[in-house]
């Protein structure tokens, strides 16, 4: 499952900050490190390269790649592909923030950009790769999922009641 590059490391710093224990022997600290800071560290940069690299993978020789913006249709469209029963699931980890109220400066955008173009290109062509998995699916898929999806809205409407 991928998610846009910017918006994965926001996430990833979101949770550092918030969840992850600090470690006292670590040199590394979040009390004083802001977001654009975070951003300009090196294993921010082109992860989803580094990670595809070390695997000798390319994003086409996944059985399946799902994009995280459409978390919902990626679990139906993976279900499909892959031959198995749908399952309801509750979304557990989701943040309340977004990339306009995180206050992140025009300037550590660009340099994010620049610095990420290979992990960019990655995540276009799996967006790319996702939409050719959902076309290949045939004429009723639209309908499935919308069925799927409004089965899966219903239980959580009721799960919060």
């Amino acid at each position: 499952m991928l998610r846009e590059p910017l918006s994965s490391a926001i996430s990833i710093y979101h949770h550092k900050r918030n969840y992850q224990p600090w470690d006292p022997s670590s040199e590394e600290t979040f009390e004083d490190e802001g977001l654009d800071t975070f951003l300009d560290k090196g294993y921010n940069h082109n992860r989803y390269q580094q990670w595809l690299t070390m695997a000798e993978m390319t994003v086409r020789k996944f059985s399946f790649v799902g994009i995280m913006e459409m978390f919902d249709e990626s679990m139906f469209l993976m279900y499909k592909e892959l031959d198995w029963e749908p399952i309801h699931y509750d979304v557990v980890n989701r943040g309340n923030y977004d990339r306009s109220s995180t206050g992140i400066g025009r300037e550590a955008r660009e340099r994010f950009t620049d610095r990420n173009l290979d992990d960019y290109r990655i995540y276009q062509e799996a967006v790319e790769y996702f939409h050719e998995t959902r076309r290949s699916q045939g004429e009723s898929y639209p309908v499935e999922y919308r069925r799927f999806a409004e089965e899966l809205e219903a239980r959580r409407r009721i799960r919060k009641t």
